[in-house]
């Protein structure tokens, strides 16, 4: 599955919204995969989280999902 045409495989568009996980995919479907658990604060003003309820994806087979983010503006 592809997010958009001329993409590598492989690269998706996450969404996070309203506590919750979102994937596009190429064809235009957006699937929920889980709810974000904040479980920890990290320097520099990023978040360590967890998706709970992680339904596997192309994105991340496995039963489990962590990650960290960051918001930043710019390229």
């Amino acid at each position: 599955m592809e997010s958009e045409v001329g993409y590598k495989m492989g690269e998706f568009d996450v969404l996070f919204k309203g506590g919750k996980m979102y994937i596009d995919s190429f064809d235009g479907k957006t699937k929920d995969v889980g709810s974000i658990k904040k479980t920890a604060d990290i320097e520099g003003g990023a978040l360590q989280f967890e998706v709970t309820g992680w339904k596997s994806s192309p994105v991340w087979p496995f039963d489990k999902l962590y990650g960290i983010f960051k918001e930043s503006y710019g390229e």
